[in-house]
C-alpha cells in the first residue's frame, strides 16, 4: 500500500513540474530527518530539501494519509520553486501553493469525469467562452440540469473506510473466501478418489450441494449415487469438524493480531496524552500520532467485524454437526 502512495506522490511531484514549472526534484521518503531551519515552516518536521542533489525527502509516515501526503508534497514543491523554504507567510509562496491546489483539484474533477459523449464534447472546445455553460443551456428544469451533472461526472461519494471495512462488506468477502475454501477441499478429497473421469464433476456439484444443504434435484438415495464408487470421500461430519478447526484456527490468527493492534492503540493513547501536557511538543507530532491513532482504531474494528462474523459461521457449522450425530 505504501508503494502505491509514494509512486502516486511521484505523480503529483512530476504533474506539478510540468503544470507550474517547478524544479525537478526527486522524491523519496526517510525515516528521519536532519536539522533544518524552516522555523516558520507549518511542515518543518515532515520534509527536508537537498538543495546539492535536488532531492525532496518525506517523513514515511506521512504516508499513513494520501491527503496529508500530497499536502506536503504541494507545500513543499511550492517553496522549493520560490527558493524559500523559511515562511509561509512570503506572498511568493502562497501564490505557488494555492496553484498547486487549483492544478490539483481540476485534475481531481477529470479524474472523476465519465467518458460520454456530453463529457468529450467539452474537451478542446474553443468555440465558447464557457463550455461548462454550454452544456447546461438546453437545460430547463432542475431535474434536467441535475441529468447532465450526472452525465459529465461522477457525484457520487463513498467513504473509502466504509466501503472497505463496512459489515456487509467483510461479511460478503469472507463469505466468497469460505466457499472458495469449500470448493478447494472438496476437490483435494476428489483427487484421491478413483471415480470415472465422466462422473467427477457431476459428483462434485452433487457433494457441494449436500454440504450446503440444499436440494440436489435428484430423486436418488447417496447409495445409488455413489454405487460403484470406491472413493477417499470423508463424511460430512468430519468435512463439518475440518471447516470447525480451520475457522477456529483463523479466529485465532485475527485475535492474536487483534492483541497486537489493542497493544498500539493504548502506547499511542499514553504518547499522545503525555506529549498534549509538554508545550514543546509541536501540533505536527501530535497530528501524525493521531493519525496513526485513527489508522489503529479503524484496523481494530476491522478484525473484530472479522472476528464476529467468523464467530457466527463457527456456531453455525456447529450446529449443523450437532444434527448430524
Amino acid at each position: 500500500a505504501n508503494f502505491v502512495v509514494y509512486r502516486f506522490g511521484v505523480f503529483i511531484t512530476q504533474m506539478l513540474q510540468k503544470a507550474m514549472d517547478t524544479p525537478e526534484v526527486t522524491l523519496l521518503l526517510a525515516s528521519n530527518l536532519p536539522p533544518n531551519n524552516y522555523e516558520r515552516n507549518a511542515f518543518r518536521n515532515s520534509f527536508f530539501y537537498e538543495h546539492a542533489r535536488r532531492v525532496l525527502f518525506v517523513r514515511q509516515e506521512r504516508m499513513e494519509s494520501v491527503g496529508d501526503f500530497l499536502v506536503v508534497i504541494m507545500h513543499a514543491l511550492s517553496h522549493i520553486k520560490i527558493d524559500d523554504l523559511v515562511d509561509d507567510q512570503n506572498p511568493l509562496f502562497l501564490r505557488e501553493f494555492y496553484k498547486a491546489f487549483r492544478i490539483c483539484c481540476q485534475d481531481l474533477f477529470f479524474a472523476r469525469s465519465r467518458n460520454t459523449p456530453t463529457a468529450q464534447g467539452l474537451v478542446g472546445n474553443v468555440s465558447s467562452a464557457n463550455p461548462l455553460e454550454a452544456a447546461f443551456k438546453p437545460a430547463r428544469s432542475m431535474t434536467e440540469r441535475v441529468n447532465v451533472v450526472g452525465e459529465l461526472v461522477n457525484i457520487k461519494v463513498s467513504s473509502p473506510v466504509d466501503a472497505d471495512f463496512s459489515i456487509q462488506g467483510v461479511t460478503e468477502r469472507l463469505a466468497r473466501k469460505n466457499a472458495f475454501l469449500t470448493r478447494a477441499k472438496l476437490k483435494e478429497y476428489l483427487s484421491s478418489a478413483h471415480a470415472p473421469s465422466s462422473r467427477k464433476e457431476e459428483f462434485a456439484m452433487t457433494r457441494l450441494k449436500e454440504l450446503r444443504g440444499e436440494k440436489t434435484g435428484e430423486e436418488k438415495g447417496p447409495k445409488s449415487r455413489t454405487a460403484g464408487v470406491k472413493t477417499g470421500m470423508k463424511s460430512p461430519k468430519e468435512l463439518l469438524e475440518r471447516q470447525i478447526n480451520d475457522l477456529e484456527g483463523r479466529v485465532d490468527s485475527l485475535n492474536s493480531e487483534l492483541a497486537q493492534v489493542l497493544k498500539t492503540e493504548s502506547d499511542l493513547n499514553f504518547t499522545i496524552n503525555e506529549m498534549e501536557k509538554d508545550s514543546n511538543i509541536s501540533d505536527d507530532r501530535l497530528q501524525v500520532l493521531r493519525q496513526q491513532l485513527n489508522s489503529a482504531e479503524q484496523r481494530k474494528d476491522n478484525l473484530l467485524n472479522k472476528v464476529d462474523y467468523l464467530e457466527e459461521e463457527i456456531n453455525k457449522k456447529s450446529k449443523e454437526l450437532k444434527a448430524l450425530k
